[in-house]
């Protein structure tokens, strides 16, 4: 067995990049730094560390701690860390904030094969968008809105048009992914639930909010739903994104914090 796969194989060892992550993050709790480590190896065992662009895990136990992105975790805003737009509650359950990511995806990602992943831990009722932007004059959106009704809510993956699904809970998992540049997936747990090949249009220019729509540049459409880890990325096929769903399940269970 090569020392590569020794190492991968040996989760008593700290991966560099999750050691990285952690220390620049003042992220000092053993169990916690433990459950990370893990994380960051289960991605790299499995091929999909290197399609994550940016990413926040919201481990820490203050704003200060959970602001740096995983891929990059230096305090600046070219490294997407993450700035308060509206504060509300940030710990190691996760984050109710509305944040600016300052990832801005036309300039690092293609249009026919980028997505996002937010995980949810609890949600509010009402039409909300979970990770998004939109310019208006020329109709550049990637959104994922996550409404809840037992009557007429809604979950959509949307760029111009959009197809949606029932939805009554906003809790768990979600991926909104483009696979080409007519067909965009969503998953919930690990199922696909949506399969659009109608799904055409352009990035926006803007950076992508969490817990609201970056509308030309102010908030549109806040909530306050309680996000754990979440992800931008590039090409993930349907086996990876099933994978991924996975990988943060058992992460999240392992911090004790699934609710789904």
């Amino acid at each position: 067995m090569s020392s590569k796969n020794n190492f991968f194989n040996n989760k008593s060892t700290f991966d560099p990049d999750a050691l990285l992550y952690l220390n620049n993050s003042n992220i000092f709790d053993l169990s916690v730094r433990s459950k990370v480590n893990n994380f960051f190896i289960d991605l790299k065992t499995n091929s999909l560390y290197n399609k994550i662009k940016a990413g926040w895990l919201f481990v820490g136990n203050d704003r200060d701690k959970n602001k740096l992105n995983i891929i990059e975790p230096f305090d600046a805003d070219n490294f997407y860390r993450l700035t308060t737009l509206q504060a509300n509650t940030s710990n190691n359950l996760g984050s109710t904030d509305i944040l600016d990511t300052h990832f801005i995806m036309p300039n690092e990602l293609d249009i026919s094969n980028c997505g996002t992943t937010v995980t949810s831990g609890a949600g509010t009722d009402g039409g909300k968008i979970a990770f998004g932007a939109f310019i208006s004059s020329t109709l550049e959106r990637f959104s994922l809105l996550i409404t809840t009704s037992t009557t007429n809510g809604v979950l959509a993956f949307r760029i111009n048009s959009q197809v949606t699904v029932s939805n009554t809970d906003a809790i768990g998992i979600y991926t909104n992914q483009k696979i080409s540049t007519t067909q965009g997936n969503v998953f919930k747990n690990g199922l696909k639930i949506i399969n659009d090949t109608n799904i055409t249009g352009n990035l926006p220019n803007i950076s992508m909010y969490l817990n609201a729509l970056n509308s030309d540049g102010t908030i549109s459409l806040p909530d306050n739903k309680r996000l754990q880890t979440c992800l931008i990325h590039e090409g993930l096929n349907d086996f990876e994104v099933e994978t991924l769903h996975t990988i943060i399940d058992n992460f999240e269970n392992n911090l004790g914090r699934k609710t789904w």
